[in-house]
């Protein structure tokens, strides 16, 4: 969010958030090294396969969507 005059105000977050967002940093590194770890490539934000395939992700969960049958 930016003020009149272009500039970002100053947010001042808590402890408590601070060290959640380490976490989540933690937690979101540890997923891309086994990705890595495991053969798969990120470049330009998608993962790529093993075998140099786009990985394509499954449809969102639609919790009230009916079964095929």
């Amino acid at each position: 969010m930016q003020n009149q005059n272009n500039e970002t105000p100053e947010v001042e977050l808590s402890e408590e958030t601070i060290q959640a967002m380490k976490e989540l940093g933690e937690i979101l590194r540890g997923i891309h090294n086994r990705l890595i770890s495991e053969g798969y490539t990120i470049k330009d934000g998608k993962i790529y396969k093993p075998d140099g395939t786009l990985n394509v992700p499954l449809e969102p969960y639609k919790p009230y969507q009916r079964r095929k049958k």
